[in-house]
């Protein structure tokens, strides 16, 4: 059986990839349906086929559904891998961009604001992909008519709050005095 669900989602991945987004949603949700019927548990497998029906539904303009799925699948990978994981964070930048383009702007920012966060700690500030999650935010909260509520931090600041942290164990571990340096 779950050969089958793989080699499904596989294909309709494939079909995804080559821009035949209609056989794409119906081996992707023959997949989720198999998956539904016979499996009680809710694997990242499983998640990450609803996410990739999101895709295709967001292709398709099905965004409503595009939502639910991605919805589903942040559940299931924040149970299955936690909330920092990567591809937990790509669910969640996905389903902003489905809450933006359903106009629910307020929860679109947060979650592009966790995104931003999480991706700034692991990836740090000068990443292509931070910046264009930084764009995106940027031209949604022009939308909404509001402003960033948590800012990001330079380059610059993370360096000198690394620089006094170092300095502060340099001092503390060996017991010098500030004033002797």
């Amino acid at each position: 059986m779950h050969d089958w669900q793989g080699l499904k989602h596989k294909l309709g991945i494939l079909y995804y990839m080559l821009g035949h987004y209609v056989d794409s949603y119906n081996a992707l949700k023959s997949s989720i349906l198999r998956f539904r019927s016979f499996r009680k548990d809710k694997s990242s497998l499983y998640g990450i086929t609803l996410n990739q029906l999101g895709r295709t539904c967001v292709q398709l303009c099905a965004i409503s559904e595009a939502s639910q799925l991605f919805n589903e699948a942040k559940n299931i990978l924040e149970n299955e891998y936690g909330l920092h994981h990567p591809d937990t964070l790509n669910i969640y930048s996905n389903l902003a961009g489905t809450y933006d383009a359903l106009g629910r702007w307020d929860d679109a920012i947060e979650l592009l604001e966790f995104v931003i966060e999480m991706r700034e700690a692991k990836l740090g500030t000068a990443d292509p992909i931070v910046d264009n999650e930084k764009q995106r935010l940027s031209e949604l909260l022009k939308v909404a008519g509001r402003t960033r509520r948590r800012k990001s931090k330079t380059l610059r600041t993370l360096l000198d709050e690394e620089d006094r942290f170092l300095t502060r164990i340099m001092y503390s571990s060996h017991n010098i005095p500030k004033k002797c340096n």
